[in-house]
């Protein structure tokens, strides 16, 4: 008469074994997914510098989106990641293919329209660019702070690694971002 019981605890037994393999399965796939959302699609980057503050902070983390640029063309406003010269930087995109830009006294012209950057752009400073006509499949991209003048100017498609979808960390400052 033990034999049933002893049949019922291994099948007990056997069937707590296979629920905590499932579980762990589940885990070890959802890792796994996890790793692969942040390696290939949504990629965390650090911020390093203080050239698109106010809108990044020196030391935020941010995801970047590798797959945006192959769905939809990068717009204007859009916050962009790209490598120069062996650096990489975050700049805003402020004049795209065709497009004309100058900056007179600081301001900022694309297609001799003068643009309304007082969303993102707190600093006065003053400069010059001569007009030049953006070529396709390129941008212009400039940092918000505008007395970060390196990794200014124009470049190619190619060039983008991602678009700045999010800012993680500090959590006190979770945001996501499109064009502005």
């Amino acid at each position: 008469m033990n034999a049933p019981k002893e049949r019922t605890e291994k099948n007990a037994s056997r069937h707590a074994k296979i629920a905590a393999l499932d579980i762990l399965m589940r885990i070890a796939i959802a890792l796994f997914v996890v790793f692969l959302v942040f390696t290939t699609i949504f990629v965390p980057i650090s911020v390093v510098g203080e050239g698109m503050s106010p809108m990044l902070q020196n030391g935020e983390i941010v995801l970047m989106s590798t797959i945006s640029k192959h769905i939809a063309t990068p717009k204007r406003g859009e916050a962009v990641v790209y490598e120069q010269d062996g650096k990489r930087w975050i700049g805003r995109i402020i004049a795209c293919p065709g497009e004309s830009i100058q900056v007179q006294n600081g301001n900022v012209y694309v297609n001799d329209q003068y643009l309304d950057e007082a969303t993102y752009r707190l600093d006065d400073s003053v400069f010059d660019l001569e007009k030049q006509v953006i070529p396709q499949g390129a941008v212009f991209v400039m940092c918000d702070d505008r007395s970060e003048m390196d990794g200014m100017g124009i470049i190619t498609y190619e060039e983008i690694q991602g678009i700045v979808r999010m800012r993680i960390y500090p959590l006190s400052r979770i945001n996501f971002f499109g064009a502005q």
